[in-house]
């Protein structure tokens, strides 16, 4: 039996859930046609949270009759089992086809006596505070704990008068509504967001962004025929590094017996273009070149199968994994890796710029 909710406001009174509701009531199946068309309201038709419930299914009085839950319309659908119940599978019962519905047996169905509001029941009971001291008292094996009767019969609920109940459930439906229109202006608000971020990095490459700060410092800027100049000079003395170093792997490849793979001979390729159609009017002191023309170190991998878990070690080389990459931010809380380095077999997703 769930706790006293407390003191309560004067016409108030505290009643078990069996004092104002039938637990589970019982049909005459005897009163049916077999052919009946009947609702039929499985677990997945209930809407954690919200309470709605999708009647659209159908079927036929003789096909449910025998194994399946029976429910009118006004019943306060109960998901009695785990982790529907601590979801929120709670919900008020629609009009249903020939007032007569049929459905999972995982529900209870708490049907409210006269002069007790089903929305009152069906908010009370789809309560943080209701739904945690159901879980306490929850029976059963793990993964299959259930709400057992005798509790929800049992379970106190603060009864105030009908017309009280009614004035509650018109605050809460207005309180939600205006819920429902924030969360609406936030999801807006986030969309703007992202539409405002993607405008701001796009005049970030056009120059705009820095309009002003160019006509307040011409005499500090480098010209773009000095900074393209700069930038071969630099790739060039890389590249005869780079070139330098594949030869005496080359050399010391054929030198050994066992036999190894060989690195990639280093390239150097410059491919200026003058052409860029797609690209907005540039400021006159920028200029514009492929990534690949720029000062820059671009490697990928490894991939799939290519690193193994025999790879990790407990020190080396830092792994970056997926689950550190974030929306627009690197995700350090997660648990780290590290690999061993053999040149020519691993690298890390990585651009850096010099120059």
């Amino acid at each position: 039996m769930n706790a006293n909710p407390g003191q309560l406001p004067r016409g108030w009174t505290i009643a078990t859930i069996e004092d104002v509701a039938d637990i589970n009531p019982g049909l005459d199946k005897a009163e049916y046609d077999n052919e009946l068309d009947v609702s039929f309201v499985p677990m997945s038709s209930l809407e954690a949270e919200t309470g709605l419930i999708d009647v659209s299914q159908c079927k036929k009085f003789g096909s449910v009759k025998k194994g399946f839950t029976v429910f009118r319309e006004g019943d306060v659908l109960f998901a009695k089992i785990t982790p529907c119940m601590e979801n929120g599978k709670m919900g008020v019962v629609p009009a249903l086809r020939n007032d007569l519905g049929f459905g999972s047996t995982e529900f209870h169905v708490i049907r409210p006596f006269t002069g007790v509001a089903a929305k009152y029941l069906y908010y009370f009971v789809s309560s943080k505070r209701f739904r945690f001291d159901a879980e306490h008292n929850m029976s059963g094996a793990v993964g299959q704990r259930r709400v057992p009767t005798p509790y929800l019969r049992s379970a106190l609920v603060p009864l105030p008068p009908s017309g009280a109940q009614h004035r509650i459930v018109t605050k809460i439906e207005e309180l939600f509504s205006e819920l429902d229109k924030g969360v609406e202006s936030l999801k807006t608000a986030q969309e703007q967001l992202k539409v405002y971020r993607q405008a701001v990095l796009k005049h970030a490459f056009e120059g705009k962004l820095t309009e002003r700060w160019r006509t307040a410092n011409k005499d500090k800027l480098e010209a773009p025929n000095q900074l393209l100049a700069r930038i071969r000079s630099e790739r060039e003395s890389r590249y005869q590094r780079e070139l330098a170093h594949w030869k005496f792997s080359i050399k010391d490849s054929e030198a050994k017996e066992e036999k190894t793979r060989k690195p990639a001979k280093p390239t150097n390729t410059e491919s200026v273009r003058s052409d860029f159609a797609r690209l907005p009017d540039l400021p006159t002191e920028w200029i514009c070149l492929k990534i690949g023309n720029l000062n820059a170190e671009i490697f990928d991998g490894p991939f799939g199968s290519n690193l193994k878990s025999s790879d990790y070690v407990d020190k080396g080389v830092r792994v970056i994994r997926l689950e550190n990459i974030g929306n627009l931010q690197f995700i350090e809380a997660v648990q780290v890796f590290f690999c061993k380095f053999r040149e020519g077999d691993f690298s890390v997703v990585v651009i850096t710029l010099s120059g």
